[in-house]
């Protein structure tokens, strides 16, 4: 009896507020398109030209530096710094402790270190040594294909950037307190492979 009661005091309320607005959200496709548009203004400003690859694609990547150092071989693991920022330049996670100090976003009990990659037959692959996390997260989708695609043009202290709508990215949530359905910007530095 006391659900009936709360449920017809609900439903009086919103009576009483008049017109109920439900949030519209947008298809993958409408969302998709957004950020493809948010993405080419980013590239515009930045001034990148960002490599075709209909196989990544809807993910794009950049070439910076190809580096200098010494070849990835199969079975390589590499060491990759990351920085991770909306297209307005808002960074929100790296692995690279003054980064985070100077974006006010520095944890202490965090471990700022580069990520681990290998370079397998199938591709490059996330190695979690260092958080201790066997699982691949939905937002990891279009990093994984972009730094995939980037990391084979590369050599260690290449630094490449690559663009992720945000389908595959972070979707409609909002961690680190991003805005949901935001394209997701993710600078990588190879700081060596062995």
């Amino acid at each position: 009896m006391r659900r009936l009661g709360v449920a017809i005091l609900i439903i009086g309320m919103i009576q009483a507020c008049g017109e109920v607005n439900l949030i519209e959200t947008n298809t993958q496709e409408e969302q998709l398109t957004i950020d493809l548009e948010l993405i080419e203004e980013y590239r515009q400003e930045e001034e990148l030209t960002f490599v075709e690859d209909s196989i990544i694609y809807p993910t794009q990547y950049a070439i910076i530096d190809e580096g200098d150092g010494e070849e990835i071989e199969l079975n390589d693991i590499v060491f990759v710094h990351y920085v991770l920022k909306l297209t307005d330049g808002t960074v929100f996670d790296t692995s690279i402790d003054t980064v985070a100090e100077n974006n006010d976003i520095y944890v202490e009990e965090l471990t700022y270190e580069p990520r681990l990659f290998t370079h397998t037959e199938t591709g490059w692959a996330v190695t979690y040594l260092i958080n201790n996390v066997n699982q691949t997260t939905n937002h990891e989708i279009g990093w994984r294909k972009g730094i995939s695609a980037a990391l084979k043009k590369m050599k260690v202290g290449g630094h490449a950037i690559i663009a992720v709508p945000s389908i595959y990215a972070y979707a409609s949530t909002s961690p680190y307190g991003i805005p949901a359905n935001s394209p997701v910007i993710f600078e990588a530095y190879v700081v060596r492979a062995k």
